[in-house]
């Protein structure tokens, strides 16, 4: 019914075989590079091909009828979009702008521009988002999509579908043993190239402080302070709050000492994003040499990795609630739920009670850690 296709820059795609449709043939983009994840999805719009839900020749429809939608309408997709967009992007920052413009933009595509929202149904939604590779980009883009629609209801009068944006499957933080890490780290330095083997000093700087890798990349000398590291002192975090993130291991103090120069020079040799990439894909390379039976890992698990390792330990003498809420500073989440998943990996320390958000703010004070930093 459909085969899987893999152009030369490394994408999949669909080819469908039809012999009733016309065309006979339509290709439908996978957007993704991972096989596992083009066959689990190929699986699944095969199924619900048979059952009447996706349908590949609907997109090739609106560019047969192209010249029977062209011009402007009021009340049309596109001119509800640029509506939309001029009248929510002062409370935007850049980043949910340009993230808003490129859903939307593919909601056009799919359904032309001077199609009108009140003929959409539940299902042709669903089907729009079906297309979409992950459980996780369909929520995001779904939950873009129905705020549209809510905006159009409310602002327009127009009878925009109403549907409902299954929320994905969570699963648990991934933890890796610090001893393998280390290992990994070791068999790294010993089988690689020369200038690759400061590779393996990020991965134990990751493992030890539970910095994004971006992070990691763009941190400068300036940012390193006695006792604690400042993460966005020298440039903008995901977010863009500062927080604080303490030296708690003797192995950093090492790496500071070994790769540390002048104070607006980068800590690390490198900071580009295809450096990260590479890195990524050492650490996973030599996690296979050293722990072959370990599932699937990257480099951002270290940094649940340090999460799960960090509520583990009882040295502060801390009591679990304390400590989550100082964790929860120093990753950078907002919602104390995000850090609580970590919870999770350690059934031993759950306490069947809440944190008491009363007195949060001033122990995060008497620590002396930043408030109000974002995930």
């Amino acid at each position: 019914m459909a085969a899987l296709r893999r152009d030369k820059a490394g994408w999949y795609s669909l080819l469908w075989t039809d012999r009733r449709r016309q065309p006979a043939q339509k290709r439908e983009a996978l957007k993704t590079m991972k096989k596992p994840e083009a066959l689990q999805l190929k699986a699944r719009l095969e199924h619900e091909y048979l059952q009447g839900i996706h349908d590949p020749w609907r997109a090739s429809w609106y560019e047969r009828n192209r010249a029977a939608y062209e011009g402007e309408d009021e009340n049309g997709l596109l001119a509800l979009v640029e509506q939309y967009k001029t009248a929510k992007y002062h409370m935007w920052s850049q980043r949910t702008r340009d993230t808003v413009k490129w859903r939307l933009q593919s909601l056009v595509q799919w359904f032309g521009p001077r199609a009108r929202p009140e003929v959409f149904t539940e299902r042709d939604v669903q089907a729009f988002l079906n297309r979409l590779p992950s459980e996780h980009t369909r929520h995001s883009n779904g939950s873009t999509v129905r705020a549209f629609f809510n905006w159009v209801r409310s602002t327009r009068g127009i009878a925009a579908p109403v549907f409902k944006v299954r929320s994905p499957s969570v699963n648990l933080p991934k933890f890796i043993p610090l001893e393998i890490v280390d290992r990994a780290a070791a068999w790294h330095e010993a089988n690689t190239y020369p200038s690759g083997r400061w590779y393996a000093d990020v991965w134990r700087w990751q493992v030890r402080t539970g910095m994004r890798i971006g992070e990691t990349m763009r941190l400068q000398n300036r940012d390193i302070q006695l006792t604690a590291v400042l993460v966005g002192g020298s440039f903008r975090t995901k977010t863009g709050r500062q927080r604080m993130v303490p030296i708690l291991d003797a192995e950093i103090i090492r790496i500071i000492e070994k790769y540390r120069g002048a104070p607006d020079a980068l800590l690390f040799p490198a900071g580009s994003a295809s450096t990260a990439m590479r890195i990524n894909q050492d650490f996973r390379t030599a996690l296979k040499a050293v722990a072959p039976d370990l599932d699937r890992r990257t480099i951002h698990d270290l940094r649940h990795t340090f999460a799960v390792n960090y509520l583990k330990d009882r040295s502060g003498g801390d009591a679990t609630d304390f400590r989550l809420l100082k964790l929860m500073k120093i990753l950078g989440h907002t919602d104390i739920k995000t850090t609580q998943r970590y919870l999770e990996c350690l059934p031993e320390l759950l306490l069947g009670k809440g944190v008491n958000f009363e007195v949060a703010d001033d122990l995060l004070t008497s620590v002396g850690l930043e408030k109000g930093a974002k995930r």
